[in-house]
């Protein structure tokens, strides 16, 4: 016998004579793995003796290894084991081709997403690209944080004398375009870094899982960059540039991009899951994580910047409608008005409304990479979306019974938006407990 201290042949001794290591050890009984004589835990695959009944680790002798194989360890082959879990296993060369395609599908994305961020084109409308600072065409055909970088810290700076000399002159459009431009760039900085980073870490990963020899999945950037996306596109429909990042605008196009990949990643763990995916708690947590991702992409796509339907503006309701009511009525012409109470939850609104700008991004993000991630192969024990519907669903009580004090101070009906997004909510806390009740069960 082989001794797996020092690898000398020991014979068929109880202690090795080289090092005196024991030569009868306990090993799991799930994967072979070899345990400290008093464990009860295996490094490998998870398997834990707590359960009554359950399965006990076996002292056995080592197993012969001839003398050729000295240098090999137990536990360590060179052909596939089919017992150890799929994260562990040796990719084929199909595999790997998945692996390769979607890590470069996930690169590409963040190359392309990053560029336009630095370079410019994420605003545009009507094949014209916008400063987002001033609402007009953009000097060069271009705008992004490298080539209007001084412009921008230009508008930071000054800022602090802007915005409260737009106030004290009751300059209300001024105030909300300046307030519309400062908050998309909040989000255009930090979407910056956070696509910054990802990519650079993402590149690492990719080098590092392809030199491991096991399958991997990048779905975690793809959805990273979304969610940073994301930003940019909330923050501008949340003020008086919501055009700027409709049709044919940077921003959109990075949206779509991002999805592409993420479903890339999607198909490549599909197709590496197989057969094995034809089980009844499997389909059912790919149908309930899809689900999820729906409600939660309505919940991003529909979000109800226009609560009520008589509102034909663009831009958040509760802050770009409200300027507006506020300069109408202030110059004697009002379109429609709203009641002291109906405004005062407007402001409520409008807080929620800036929550929202930073969260549901990555809570969309998050769902769409468990979706694409559905399957990992490594025995792990999903956590499920619970704790999360649960504080989305807390979050939309308090703004949806604002959005009706709102509705009716304005006697106006609830736009689509509003019940579209009332809708989402309640269907992914519905999603989230079938997920939770079929979860681990009956899967890979």
């Amino acid at each position: 016998m082989i001794c797996r201290n020092c690898n000398r042949d020991a014979g068929n001794s109880s202690f090795c004579p080289y090092c005196g290591a024991p030569m009868r050890s306990k090993y799991c009984p799930r994967c072979g793995v070899p345990l400290p004589p008093d464990g009860r835990a295996c490094y490998s695959c998870g398997w834990r003796d707590t359960a009554p009944g359950a399965e006990r680790a076996v002292s056995q002798p080592a197993p012969e290894v001839n003398s050729g194989d000295k240098g090999l360890v137990s536990g360590k082959r060179e052909e596939p084991r089919d017992d150890l879990p799929k994260s562990l296993q040796k990719r084929s060369g199909a595999q790997t081709l998945l692996c390769l395609i979607s890590g470069i599908a996930v690169l590409a994305v963040m190359g392309v997403t990053l560029y336009l961020m630095l370079m410019g084109n994420l605003f545009s409308v009507g094949g014209e690209v916008i400063d987002p600072l001033t609402g007009a065409a953009a000097e060069g055909g271009s705008f992004g944080l490298l080539t209007h970088f001084n412009a921008i810290k230009d508008f930071a700076i000054g800022l602090a004398t802007s915005i409260p000399q737009a106030a004290q002159n009751m300059d209300l459009v001024t105030l909300g375009r300046e307030v519309s431009s400062a908050v998309i760039m909040v989000m255009y900085a930090l979407a910056s870094v956070i696509v910054s980073i990802a990519t650079l870490v993402a590149v690492i990963r990719f080098i590092v899982g392809m030199a491991r020899g096991r399958y991997f999945n990048m779905a975690k950037f793809a959805a990273l960059d979304l969610a940073a996306v994301g930003l940019i596109w909330m923050g501008a429909r949340f003020g008086y540039f919501s055009d700027s990042v409709g049709a044919g605008s940077g921003t959109l196009v990075c949206l779509l991009i991002a999805a592409a990949a993420l479903a890339v990643c999607l198909v490549s763990n599909l197709v590496f899951a197989g057969r094995n995916i034809a089980k009844v708690g499997s389909v059912l947590k790919l149908i309930t994580n899809a689900g999820i991702f729906a409600c939660a992409a309505v919940c991003f796509l529909a979000f109800p910047f226009r609560i009520s339907e008589a509102y034909n503006g663009n831009g958040s309701e509760a802050f770009v409608g409200s300027l507006d009511l506020i300069v109408s009525a202030l110059n004697g012409e009002p379109e429609r008005s709203v009641s002291l109470i109906g405004m005062i939850a407007a402001i409520g609104l409008l807080v929620f409304t800036l929550k929202y700008l930073f969260t549901l991004p990555f809570y969309m993000s998050k769902t769409a990479s468990r979706l694409a991630r559905t399957f990992k192969f490594d025995g792990y024990r999903d956590k499920g979306f619970m704790f999360r519907s649960i504080e989305l669903i807390v979050g939309a009580v308090p703004f949806v019974a604002l959005g009706i004090i709102y509705l009716r101070g304005a006697n106006s009906a609830p736009s689509t938006q509003f019940v579209f997004f009332i809708v989402a909510v309640v269907a992914t806390f519905v999603f989230a407990v079938i997920n939770r009740l079929c979860m681990n069960r009956d899967q890979l």
